[in-house]
């Protein structure tokens, strides 16, 4: 992992403990698309708009996810491709 990917992952779980923060009023990280708690470790970046699709390795393009909310996007995803 680069020194830029780096940064951008502790960009993305500082905005997801803030989140946090607001949330449970306590210093935590969630994943970003169930808004349920979460530990640093079990949190994953995902691109919101993949980067093969023209989707930018900037911050505002990525989000922290959950490892099962991960597995389910890719699940559907895997899903849409088959069906499409």
């Amino acid at each position: 992992m680069t020194e830029r990917d780096r940064n951008l992952r502790k960009r993305v779980l500082e905005r997801s403990e803030q989140k946090g923060v607001e949330k449970y009023e306590v210093k935590c990280v969630i994943c970003e698309i169930c808004m349920r708690r979460a530990s640093r470790k079990m949190l994953v970046v995902h691109h919101v708009i993949p980067l093969g699709r023209g989707g930018d390795d900037e911050v505002e393009n990525m989000i922290a996810i959950g490892d099962k909310c991960e597995r389910k996007l890719h699940s559907t995803v895997q899903l849409l491709k088959i069906l499409i």
